[in-house]
């Protein structure tokens, strides 16, 4: 009787201890994501908008959903604290990549990692984008794609993508530093 009392005290002590990952999906607006908080875990098609992403925060892909910015958005990593944006564990599908909508407005990436995207790692549609120290690896076309916008891409690596590292069409511009 007391080992069975014992028994079932230490497993809820253990389960009371466990957090459940923040779900996302949806419209999401005026958000910070942190560290404390993280893994974020992406479970449906996601448009943010206005969002910031703090340093150390880990964006996994539970499928292969899209990743609208609308909006500003800022994913300021530090260099011993990268943001990264990959498949959760178990979905061999990937991700559709992290698609910069037209009517974004100040879009910022400073030390993040995005691998493994099923389509483009990034897209970038009209406007103005900054990518500094960031990485773009293994995406199943081009690392950035640019279309009719301006992209800033300083001190940043586009690795083993299937297709381009960096791709441009229409009136699209890149400034590499």
């Amino acid at each position: 009787m007391n080992q069975r009392f014992i028994l079932i005290t230490g497993i809820l002590t253990i389960c009371s201890g466990v957090v459940a990952l923040p779900n996302i999906s949806g419209n999401i607006s005026n958000e910070t994501w942190t560290r404390e908080n993280s893994p974020y875990r992406i479970t449906g098609n996601t448009t943010v908008t206005n969002l910031t992403i703090e340093a150390g925060v880990d964006v996994l892909f539970a499928g292969d959903f899209q990743f609208h910015i609308d909006g500003d958005f800022n994913a300021l990593g530090t260099k011993s604290d990268s943001i990264f944006f990959r498949p959760d564990v178990g979905n061999i599908d990937g991700f559709t990549g992290l698609h910069v909508q037209p009517s974004a407005g100040t879009v910022e990436f400073n030390y993040a990692r995005i691998d493994a995207a099923n389509d483009f790692g990034i897209r970038f549609e009209n406007g103005q984008a900054k990518v500094r120290n960031s990485k773009f690896i293994g995406s199943d076309g081009a690392g950035i794609t640019i279309i009719g916008t301006v992209v800033q891409v300083e001190r940043s690596a586009i690795t083993d993508n299937t297709d381009s590292g960096i791709q441009i069409s229409g009136s699209g511009r890149c400034f590499l530093q």
